[in-house]
Parts: C-alpha cells; sequence; structure tokens
C-alpha cells in the first residue's frame, strides 16, 4: 500500500526491536515534528508563546497522536514535510542563501515520497517558496531540486522492482485513484 521506504527502513530494525519497529519509528518521528514545529515558531515570530500554542494545536488539533504509535507512516512524512520547509526557511535567511540549506530542503522532501505519496505535494509548494523569495531564485531552485532528485530515482527504481513502471509517483495501478496521472484533472 506504501511506497518501499517504510518497509526498508523498518525492516533494518525489525530484528532488533521486532515488530515494535514501525511505532518506534513513528514515536520518534512525532516528537522530532513537535521539536521542528517548535523551532520554525520560534524562528518565525520569536515567541515561546506561539511556539507552545503551535505545538498544543499539532498535539490536541490533527491526528498527532494517532499516527504517532501507529504503524502508518503519515507522522515520519508530517516531519520530512515539515523539516523541509526549515531548511528552506533557513536558507531564505542565511547569508547568501547558503547552499547545503536549499539541497537539505530538497533532499527531506523528497525523502517523503520513499514514505508516502502524497509528500509529493510538499516537493512544489517549497520549490515555490525558492522561487519567490530566494535572492538567488534559480540556483536555490535547482539546488532544490537537486535534492529532491535522488528519492525520486529512488522511487522510480523501487517502482520499476514491484510494479514494472518507472513512474516514481505510483502504487503500481494504471487506473483508478491509485495512480497519480488520474488527479491531473484537478
Amino acid at each position: 500500500q506504501y511506497p518501499a521506504g517504510s518497509a526498508i527502513v523498518a525492516g533494518l530494525l525489525l530484528p532488533v526491536l521486532g515488530p515494535w519497529a514501525f511505532i518506534i519509528f513513528n514515536v520518534l518521528a512525532g516528537v522530532l515534528t513537535l521539536f521542528t514545529v517548535r523551532t520554525i515558531c520560534l524562528h518565525q515570530f520569536n515567541s515561546e508563546v506561539v511556539a507552545r500554542i503551535a505545538t498544543v494545536l499539532l498535539v490536541a488539533g490533527t491526528f498527532w497522536v494517532e499516527f504517532a504509535v501507529g504503524i502508518w507512516p503519515h507522522t515520519l512524512s508530517a516531519f520530512l514535510a515539515i523539516h523541509a520547509y526549515r531548511f528552506a526557511l533557513r536558507h531564505l535567511d542565511a547569508d547568501d542563501n547558503e547552499s547545503r540549506y536549499a539541497l537539505l530542503s530538497g533532499l527531506f522532501a523528497g525523502t517523503g515520497i520513499l514514505f508516502r505519496l502524497d509528500a509529493a505535494f510538499a516537493i512544489p509548494a517549497i520549490g515555490l517558496i525558492m522561487v519567490l523569495l530566494a535572492r538567488r531564485f534559480m540556483r536555490s531552485a535547482c539546488l532544490f531540486a537537486a535534492g529532491v532528485l535522488p528519492s525520486v530515482m529512488l522511487a522510480s527504481w523501487f517502482n520499476h522492482l514491484k510494479f514494472g513502471t518507472l513512474n516514481p509517483f505510483s502504487y503500481g495501478r494504471f487506473t483508478g485513484s491509485t495512480h497519480m496521472a488520474s488527479y491531473g484533472p484537478l
């Protein structure tokens, strides 16, 4: 049902953690997400109160608790997207738009598609931030894209092995709601 990233990461942890591997992985991603949201809020608003409210809203106003202790990769996907956004903000604030932050932003945004295909929606959103707000927007967008590219290539390879398609945004079926092309009209 999900891309190969979860199976690979949890598979590496299964011999050590047993069936708890998925859950521990998600709990860790969930806790890191809380810290990342807090860090973004402190940086953007310079207010501990805003940072605490945002963190409480994430926990109490979303499915964070359910997903953080589940076996699904939703929490990891959210962590990767939020952290990609954090690196994009750091890139925009850095002197001369430091390259490593744009690259890391792309790497985190791209890695999300290895766990959930809907993580792909973070890629154009953050890419647009780079194009519209970075001082050296072409360089920033290219660095961001270079960070995304390895994950897209890896997802393509996994889908080629599993389903015989090089489409990185596919769950293997070529019709219905599990294929990215069905969302084109939207």
